[in-house]
């Protein structure tokens, strides 16, 4: 008659055996991954136990056996719990355990993705509010202050530890996708498309842009503007190790974005080129079926369809078709004067400010009209003028350009002062200054209604310096 063993094991010999026998432990991993949790169901865990223990002899699957009992698990406390739900009876591992076999298979890193990084920062978060509005002791060497402080060391270092091994892990990943797409089938090269587009799309991005320097989230800053907060309050509190510490911690972090770039670039790269290929294979794979369906067609009966038919080819070409066109007429300059006129008007203004004043001549005068002429040849000279005219500060230039001008320019008029102020406005070595005055100038053709300004030498100007 057989007996129930009831040998127990420690929790130091239990965690022994279990390394000693992690495969099966790397499969509970797996199973706890795809259920998104540390419980499994119970039988699927007794399934992994007895299909390991096939390959073993009797005594070391009977040592098995005894260190995977649920209750020798529980016992040892690497098992939380075993109860029932929905029906079935499933196991909760502690994740404390579970963590420790990650770290035996990197495969088996749990992925940081945009929501685990953000989860991770939660409690500095947490404690950064709780700093600001003044909850918690800011004297260093109180016992309140060393719970935070720990508590923020050590998330911050069991995060640092987490993305230093994904990194490791998407390193090995990303390089396996960079084998030959030539040598692949096109099933196979579009299941490590997805399998490469998911893994960028949902850990290495994420992790990319929360190693960047300047990240924030809704919920808070990221992880280097939080270094940098923390920097700060340490200063302010006078804990100078703990300002040196945060200063390690931010530069271990800058050390891990390159990796990770490098990553997200190279299957970015890697994601382009694998699209390309997957639409060229489609595209002859289609255009094969086309042809070969086409030449099918030739092998009838009917000895009239010897070729291929056009007809049959027509999915080969465009899917709208494309309009024929004509040749293009070539460019011919008309030699019409309004034509002529309309090219060199447009010319001349153009160059007009380009053109010193004070030559007789300019490019393309000569083939504008005489009105248009005259007007460019006027505004070069006002410019010219205002360029050259020794401005006294403090005055109303507006009045003085006028009392100035009104008597010794011929051709002079009152909308010749907007075109002057204007040109002020855009010195440098002069700054305009708006009073509450207003005054009017008028002669027999025009009116000018117009705010005081006066001119004031900028820092920069020459007279500024005197």
């Amino acid at each position: 008659m057989n007996t129930k063993v009831i040998k127990r094991f420690s929790t130091v010999e239990t965690f022994a055996l279990l390394l000693k026998h992690r495969e099966v432990m790397f499969r509970v991993i797996q199973a706890s991954d795809k259920y998104h949790g540390n419980a499994i169901p119970e039988m699927e865990f007794l399934r992994y136990v007895a299909e390991y223990q096939q390959s073993l002899s009797q005594e070391v699957a009977k040592e098995v056996a005894l260190v995977f009992d649920s209750e020798n698990l529980l016992q040892s406390q690497i098992l939380n719990d075993r109860k029932s739900t929905s029906g079935a009876i499933k196991l909760w591992f502690n994740s404390s355990v579970i963590e420790v076999f990650r770290l035996c298979k990197i495969s088996l890193y749990r992925p940081l993705t945009a929501t685990s990084l953000k989860a991770t920062m939660t409690p500095i978060w947490s404690i950064l509010r709780e700093l600001n509005e003044n909850n918690l002791s800011i004297t260093p060497g109180t016992e309140d202050y060393d719970d935070w402080l720990g508590e923020i060391s050590h998330r911050i270092t069991e995060l640092l530890g987490k993305i230093k091994a994904n990194i490791t892990k998407l390193e090995r990943i990303g390089d396996s996708f960079q084998s030959d797409l030539k040598s692949e089938s096109l099933e196979l090269t579009k299941v490590k498309f997805h399998e490469a587009s998911r893994l960028y799309r949902r850990e290495i991005e994420p992790l990319r842009i929360f190693l960047a320097k300047d990240t924030r989230y809704e919920q808070g800053d990221g992880i280097h503007m939080t270094l940098e907060t923390l920097t700060r309050h340490f200063a302010l509190y006078g804990d100078i190790e703990s300002q040196s510490l945060m200063n390690r911690f931010q530069l271990q972090y800058l050390d891990m974005f390159r990796p990770i770039k490098r990553v997200a670039d190279s299957v970015s790269v890697y994601l382009r080129k694998t699209k390309s290929a997957i639409i060229e294979h489609n595209a002859i794979e289609s255009a094969f079926c086309i042809i070969r369906d086409a030449y099918e067609n030739t092998l009838s009966s009917d000895k009239r369809n010897k070729f291929l038919s056009l007809k049959d080819l027509v999915e080969l070409g465009p899917t709208h078709p494309i309009a024929s066109i004509g040749r293009v007429t070539p460019y011919r300059l008309e030699k019409n004067p309004s034509f002529l006129n309309t090219v060199f008007n447009e010319l001349a203004h153009r160059n007009a400010s380009a053109v010193d004043a004070d030559n007789d001549g300019f490019l393309f005068e000569e083939t504008v009209d005489k009105a248009t002429s005259k007007k460019l040849r006027h505004s070069m000279r006002l410019n010219s003028w205002v360029e050259g005219f020794q401005w006294p500060m403090g005055q109303d230039y507006i009045e003085l350009a006028y009392e100035t001008l009104k008597n010794d320019w011929d051709g002079f008029s009152i909308p010749d002062l907007l075109e002057i102020g204007g040109k002020l406005h855009t010195f440098s070595k002069y700054k305009i200054i708006l009073t509450n005055e207003f005054k009017s100038i008028e002669d027999s053709n025009h009116k000018l209604n117009y705010r005081v300004r006066l001119l004031k030498p900028t820092s920069s100007s020459p007279k500024a310096a005197q």
